[in-house]
């Protein structure tokens, strides 16, 4: 077993007393700072799974997105983050603490999906942003089937989220943040493939991400509504 194999390990592990303490003084946090600052509001909570593990797939328009996304539930959430960032001093230590899991960005890391697993086979829900890097506009998709194999792989539903005002919190050529109203809607689930145990047939992600591309749209439209937004043309 390779040094970084361990690290894995480490990162997938359960987490400790002090990280579970500290990532619900961090969701309060943020959950205060939204609702003060960008008037936040999460729609359809009862639409989340009330125990076991999922894959949350929000769609991605900032990346303020990671913390919105964490709101739906007080459960902590695994999320995958460029390594790069991991590397900052202090701020990659408060990553992990609350749940990061660095990714080496532009190649594929198979440890990175692995400890996706292994987080999921712990009971903890993780986050995968099905459209990659950001996008713009409120069209979702074409979008990567990596969310699909994991929710195949994993055998656990996958859930797809809209986070409708995040775009503008930062806009291009400015530093300085704006604050508009932020709608998250949690959309309807999409039940567990059942693998009987083999491998994953590829036509089988293929038609969950199609499913999935559509639950994000509604959810996306159903958040602008909600927002006030006129409806997408």
């Amino acid at each position: 077993m390779t040094e970084r194999d361990t690290a894995w390990g480490a990162e997938a592990s359960p987490p400790t007393l002090g990280r579970r303490i500290a990532y619900q003084l961090a969701w309060v946090l943020v959950r205060t700072v939204c609702a003060l600052g960008w008037r936040t509001r999460v729609h359809r909570h009862e639409r989340l799974p009330t125990s076991g593990p999922y894959v949350l797939a929000p769609t991605h328009r900032s990346g303020w997105d990671i913390p919105l996304a964490s709101l739906v539930t007080r459960r902590r959430v695994r999320f995958m983050g460029k390594a790069s960032v991991y590397r900052v001093p202090v701020l990659g230590v408060v990553l992990r603490y609350l749940g990061g899991l660095p990714v080496e960005r532009g190649t594929p890391d198979r440890m990175a999906l692995q400890a996706l697993l292994d987080c999921l086979a712990g009971g903890e829900p993780v986050v995968v942003y099905p459209e990659g890097t950001r996008q713009t506009g409120r069209e979702v998709g074409p979008v990567f089937d990596g969310s699909a194999w994991v929710a195949a792989r994993a055998e656990v539903p996958i859930v797809p989220v809209g986070i409708a005002g995040s775009e503008g919190i930062i806009r291009r050529g400015s530093r300085r943040p704006r604050f508009p109203k932020i709608v998250v809607v949690v959309g309807e689930p999409i039940a567990a493939i059942a693998r009987d145990g083999g491998a994953v047939p590829r036509a089988r992600v293929k038609e969950l991400s199609a499913r999935l591309q559509d639950g994000m749209q509604h959810a996306q439209d159903e958040a602008h509504a909600l927002r006030g937004d006129p409806p997408r043309s």
